[in-house]
Order: structure tokens, then C-alpha cells, then sequence
């Protein structure tokens, strides 16, 4: 598995982390893809090819987790979210 690393809010650590998610592993699926075509004669490439787009964009669905705590992590984009929300509610008050 190759993980995705990227820079994260943890709630619960309250701090930036550098959060991880699973990925998968390029090397070997790409072997299977070529094995899979050359024994079919490249009839089985469509179907790969939807498979592996339905996969990526599943993958992308998956969070980012805090390494100290395993708490899903905040995008930066999420915590300005959360500040207009927050700004919004005390004006309403």
C-alpha cells in the first residue's frame, strides 16, 4: 500500500498534523492490468479501465486520519467553513 500524506487540522490533537490515508498499490495492480490484457487479447482493457476509475474515485472519498490519535483530520478549506458557521451563528444570536 502506498499512503497519501498531506497537511491536516486534527480536532482532537487540536494541531496541524501530517494526516494519512490509504492508497493502493500501483505496482502490483499495474502487473495484474498487463497480465489480465495480454492473456485476454485485450478484450478485458474496458472493463479494467472502468474498474480502476470507479476505485479512484472511491479512493478519494476515503479520510485523512490523525498518526496520534487515528481521528479523521479537517482540510484547511473545512476549518474556514467551520469559522463562517461559527461567525454566522454568533451574529444570528
Amino acid at each position: 500500500m502506498s499512503d497519501e500524506r498531506e497537511q491536516r487540522y486534527c480536532p482532537c490533537c487540536e494541531k496541524p498534523v501530517l494526516a494519512v490515508r490509504e492508497g493502493i498499490n500501483e505496482v502490483l495492480n499495474l502487473g495484474c492490468v498487463v497480465l489480465l490484457t495480454v492473456l485476454t487479447g485485450g478484450l478485458i482493457l474496458p472493463l479494467l479501465l472502468l474498474i480502476w476509475v470507479l476505485w479512484e474515485i472511491n479512493a478519494r472519498k476515503a479520510p485523512y486520519l490523525c498518526p496520534f490519535c487515528g481521528s479523521e483530520c479537517l482540510s484547511h478549506s473545512d476549518i474556514r467553513r467551520q469559522a463562517k458557521r461559527d461567525i454566522n451563528d454568533n451574529t444570528r444570536n
